[in-house]
């Protein structure tokens, strides 16, 4: 027998007033506004328990529920915690690990795992994505587990004061010319992408492995950057966040920080 698996979100102040249709389709994009429609016809979301309609207005607080038979791809659930404080976090996601619900994937995803493996030792708060990783690449991530530690690392990194630095792995050999044509920065639809810092690691051939920091966050903005100078990326890890690096930690595993990294993660969160 196929178990169905029943998802709630609680309707916060800013969408207060909302239809229930206009609730679901901006706030989970995982399905199209047509799809959330026909969904709430059948029957298969509540609002506080009760049958809904799509133009049901909502209030503060309500509490939308949605049944559905989850079948979702397989996915490395292999999250690692490299350090942990009151009011956020610092973890490592796999590769091939969405960061959050999209199309097939809602509780095959990073930050629902981790919410998880939170509530199993105790947490009973939300957490809450600062930035984000596409499926593919892995590497660090940094999560608020308090509303006022979000808002005050999501102003960092969108004021461009975080460093991020990535090892690519790429088709084609990064030559002096593409280097210098990266560091210069490529146009790309959305703008300039710029590296702050950029170096070739590794060149054997057809390939090769450089190593990037920037402090933008564009969507797949490394991964486009490569591959407009004609270096399609074949494997991308995050492997510093601010002061934070990746280093060499079993799966599941927290560390302690070096007091170099710990006096910079001070500064870096101003909390």
């Amino acid at each position: 027998m196929t178990e169905e698996t029943v998802l709630q979100s609680k309707v916060p102040k800013a969408q207060a007033g909302q239809t229930l249709l206009d609730y679901l389709s901006n706030r989970f994009r995982y399905q199209t506004r047509e799809a959330w429609d026909a969904i709430i016809r059948q029957g298969k979301v509540r609002v506080n328990e009760k049958a809904a309609s799509p133009r049901q207005v909502l209030g503060k607080g309500y509490l939308v529920t949605y049944s559905v038979v989850l079948q979702e791809p397989p996915v490395d659930r292999n999250i690692r915690i490299l350090h942990e404080e009151e009011g956020f976090l610092v973890a490592s996601k796999p590769g091939r690990l969405p960061s959050h619900a999209d199309g097939n994937f809602i509780k095959n995803t990073f930050i629902y795992i981790l919410t998880e493996t939170l509530r199993e030792r105790g947490w009973k708060g939300e957490v809450h994505l600062v930035h984000r990783l596409d499926r593919e690449t892995s590497g660090l991530l940094v999560v608020a587990k308090k509303p006022e530690a979000h808002l005050k690392l999501v102003r960092q990194f969108e004021g461009g004061t975080v460093e991020k630095e990535y090892l690519a792995e790429v088709d084609g050999a990064p030559t002096d010319r593409l280097v210098s044509r990266i560091r210069r920065g490529v146009e790309l639809e959305d703008g300039l992408a710029k590296p702050t810092a950029v170096r070739v690691v590794a060149a054997s051939g057809p390939r090769g492995a450089l190593r990037l920091t920037m402090t933008e966050g564009r969507k797949r903005e490394v991964r486009r950057l490569l591959a407009e100078v004609g270096l399609p990326v074949t494997r991308l890890v995050r492997l510093r966040i601010g002061p934070v690096k990746l280093g060499n930690l079993p799966p599941g595993e927290l560390r302690e920080l070096t007091p170099e990294e710990i006096r910079s993660l001070a500064q870096f969160t101003d909390m």
